[in-house]
C-alpha cells in the first residue's frame, strides 16, 4: 500500500523553550527532549547535558508531552555537516519528556494500520531519509517543514508483515542496546577506579588514617601514606603535579570532505562523538583519544582502539604521549569535564592550548601504572569488542530492512538466519 505519512500520524512541533528558564535538575520540572537525544542514522541516545523546564513554563502542557511509542524527528541541521536531519528516534518511556522546538513528534493514529516500531525503521531507511532531506529548504541552516514531512510518500506492507519486520529488526536493536549497557557498566567501573585512585586518592587517605586500603598488598604498598601541600591543595607525598602539556602534545586533525570518503573504510572522526563517514587512509594509529574541537559537543572525549582519520577534532595518540595508556588520557578528560572550557557563542570551540593547561597529579612509579593497566585495559578492550559487534549488527539491520519490505528476503528465512547467528 502506498500512502502519505500524514494519513498515518499526527504531527506536533516542539515548544520554543527559553534557555534561561532551564534547570539542571528535575526538581519541580520535566526533561526537555532536544535533538541531542536523536542519534546519527536514527535511534534514541541519552543526552550528556540534560535540561529541565519548570512546571511553570508555558511549554509544560499536555500537547508537548512525549508518550511511549511516539517517534521524534530532527527538523534542522547545518548545511555543511548534515548529520541528523530527518533522523527519527523511538520513545520507550511514557511522559518523561517535553518536546523542544525543531524536534517533531509523530504519533501513530491507528496502530492496526501502521506499527509504530515498523514506522521507525522505515523512516530511518536510507531511501526514505534521502527523500525527507530532499524536502529541506536551503541555507546555512537547513530545515524541514511540517507540510514537507507529512507529504512524504511511503510503501507500507500488510500489518502482519510490519509486525514481523519490527520484531526481526528489534531483536538486532535489543542486542545493540545490551552491548551499550555492558559498555556503560564497564566504563563506569573504569571511571570509579580512576577517581578513587588518582583523583580522590582513597588508598593514600586510608593509609594516612591507619585504615586498610582494601587493595592487594603489592598494590597498596605503591601508594604513599601521607600528603604534602601544594598551591592546589594536598597531593600524595612524592607525586608529580604538572600541566597535561608536560605529558602529552595534543594535535589538530586534518579536515576531509565527504567527497573523499567511502563506505567500509577507515572511520572519520569529525565534530561529533561517533564516526560519521569512512575513508581509505588513516592519519592516526590506535589507540587514540579524540576531543571534539567545535560545535555543541566541543570538549567531549572518545577512546578508539582502531585507526582513524581525525578531522574536526584534537587527538592524542601513543606517539604524542609519555603515557602508553590512552585510557588514562580519556578518563582524565572525562573527569575534568573539559567541555566547560568551551569558547565562543555561535560556534563553541576547544583549543589544544586549553587542554595543555589542565592540572595533573600523578605518580612516577611505573609499577603502579602497570597494575592500573592490567585492571583497566581489559575493560576498554571489551568495550571495543562490543562496539565492533554493534557496528556489524547495525549494518545487518540496515541491510535487512529494504530486503524484507520488498519481499526479496522472506520473513522465515530472516528469522532462521538470526537464530543461527545467536541473536
Amino acid at each position: 500500500m502506498r500512502c502519505n505519512l500524514g494519513s498515518l500520524v499526527d504531527f506536533q512541533n516542539g515548544f520554543a523553550f527559553k534557555s534561561k528558564e532551564y534547570a539542571d535538575s528535575p526538581v519541580d520540572g520535566c526533561e526537555v527532549l532536544r535533538m541531542g537525544y536523536i542519534a546519527r542514522g536514527g535511534g534514541f541516545k541519552e543526552d550528556d547535558k540534560p535540561v529541565y523546564a519548570p512546571n511553570s513554563s508555558k511549554g509544560n502542557q499536555e500537547r508537548y508531552r512525549v508518550s511511549a511509542n511516539d517517534l521524534v524527528m530532527a527538523m534542522t541541521d547545518m548545511k555543511d555537516n548534515v548529520a541528523i536531519l530527518g533522523c527519527v528516534a523511538f520513545i520507550n518511556q511514557d511522559k518523561r519528556f517535553l518536546l523542544n522546538q525543531r524536534v517533531g513528534r509523530l504519533r501513530v493514529k491507528d496502530e492496526s494500520q501502521i506499527n509504530p516500531r515498523f514506522l521507525y525503521y522505515l523512516l530511518n531507511s536510507q531511501d526514505v531519509l534521502r527523500d525527507i532531506r530532499s524536502r529541506a529548504n536551503s541555507g546555512v541552516q537547513v530545515n524541514l517543514t511540517t507540510a514537507g514531512i507529512l507529504e512524504l510518500q511511503l510503501d507500507v506492507p500488510e500489518p502482519q508483515i510490519q509486525v514481523s519486520i519490527a520484531r526481526i529488526l528489534g531483536a538486532l536493536d535489543d542486542k545493540i542496546q545490551t552491548n551499550q549497557r555492558i559498555n556503560q557498566t564497564l566504563e563506569d567501573i573504569a571511571k570509579a577506579i580512576f577517581k578513587s585512585w588518582l583523583v580522590d586518592f582513597d588508598p593514600v587517605r586510608a593509609k594516612a588514617e591507619g585504615r586498610p586500603t582494601g587493595l592487594p598488598t603489592e598494590i597498596s604498598n605503591l601508594f604513599p601514606d601521607g600528603f604534602e601541600d601544594s598551591d592546589i591543595g594536598e597531593i600524595p607525598a612524592g607525586w608529580t603535579r604538572c600541566s597535561l602539556g608536560v605529558l602529552v602534545t595534543p594535535q589538530r586533525g586534518k579536515t576531509i570532505t565527504k567527497s573523499k570518503c567511502v563506505e567500509g573504510g577507515i572511520p572519520v572522526v569529525a565534530g561529533g562523538l561517533a564516526p560519521a563517514y569512512y575513508h581509505n587512509v588513516a592519519n592516526v594509529s590506535a589507540p587514540v583519544v579524540t576531543i571534539s574541537a567545535s560545535g555543541a559537543n566541543a570538549g567531549f572525549a572518545r577512546l578508539y582502539h582502531e585507526d582513524i582519520w581525525a578531522s574536526d577534532c584534537s587527538y592524542i595518540s601513543k606517539r604524542q604521549s609519555r603515557f602508553v595508556y590512552s585510557w588514562y588520557i580519556f578518563l582524565k578528560m572525562n573527569q575534568s569535564k573539559i567541555y566547560h572550557m568551551q569558547q565562543g557563542a555561535a560556534q563553541p570551540h576547544i583549543y589544544p592550548s586549553d587542554l595543555m593547561r589542565m592540572e595533573v597529579v600523578c605518580s612516577d612509579d611505573e609499577k603502579l601504572w602497570h597494575h592500573l593497566e592490567t585492571i583497566v585495559s581489559p575493560l576498554f578492550k571489551r568495550i571495543s569488542i562490543c562496539e565492533t559487534q554493534n557496528q556489524v549488527l547495525a549494518e545487518l539491520r540496515d541491510t535487512l530492512l529494504p530486503k524484507l519490505i520488498s519481499g526479496e528476503l522472506r520473513i522465515p528465512d530472516a528469522e532462521k538466519f538470526l537464530e543461527e547467528a545467536g541473536v
